[in-house]
């Protein structure tokens, strides 16, 4: 299994969960990372004001003080951007070693593959599913297939049949890996396409008035200068 988190990430947002209201509604770590995975590699930026409180369900977070909220959410983005930097340079990888599996792994996979499923579930149609299913093609198949996967080990309760029978489960788990892979290199390439077009796509809820330049701050919120980040 690959480290998910640096020792002094893994201690931030754990006080960050910690901070929640209704802790069996919030993300694990684990569910966290699926969370950060999802959204790098969905090719349309995503602002935090959207994607934060999928981190805590319907429920919020408490904290003491405006310092507090900062604090936390400053680590939180700086999490977010290595791991869309991970991405950007072709790291990022599935985080568990199917081979090597220890007690309690296929909680943590589950939960890792609900934060996943959060974050895909933002924008259902980078992945196809609100398309006619008679007109997908063996591309949109795969695609399909593998959110399945995913949706499946996330939200098992929709499909309590797999997991009574042991040989589905184990279907679900095993193919989670290459399901992740699909859905990661179908959203960076969707990125590619978009760049070769010469596309800046602009996160919802924030109107481009004019042209970004090249030495503006993106607007996909990571505080970089635009040329080294989507443009």
């Amino acid at each position: 299994m690959t480290e998910r988190f640096t020792p002094q990430e893994k201690r931030n947002l754990s006080k960050l969960l910690s901070r929640a209201v209704e802790p069996e509604d919030t993300l694990t770590l684990d569910g966290v990372h699926g969370l950060l995975f999802g959204l790098a590699v969905i090719p349309e930026p995503i602002m935090p004001s959207e994607w934060f409180p999928r981190i805590f369900g319907a429920s919020s977070a408490e904290f003491e003080e405006k310092d507090d909220v900062e604090k936390w959410m400053g680590s939180l983005l700086g999490t977010y951007n290595r791991i869309l930097a991970e991405n950007e340079k072709g790291k990022l990888e599935f985080p568990f070693d199917m081979k090597d599996l220890r007690e309690g792994d296929f909680d943590r996979i589950r939960h890792w593959a609900f934060g996943l499923f959060r974050a895909m579930s933002l924008r259902p149609e980078t992945w196809g599913l609100n398309r006619d299913e008679s007109a997908l093609s063996e591309e949109d198949r795969r695609i399909t297939d593998a959110c399945c996967v995913i949706f499946g080990l996330a939200r098992p309760e929709k499909i309590p049949d797999l997991f009574v029978k042991p040989p589905g489960a184990v279907t679900l788990y095993g193919s989670l890996p290459h399901a992740v892979n699909i859905i990661r290199d179908h959203g960076n390439r969707m990125r590619r396409e978009m760049r070769e077009q010469g596309i800046v796509p602009v996160p919802r809820g924030v109107r481009q008035a004019q042209k970004i330049g090249r030495n503006d701050p993106c607007p996909c919120g990571s505080g970089k200068k635009h040329k080294k980040c989507c443009g």
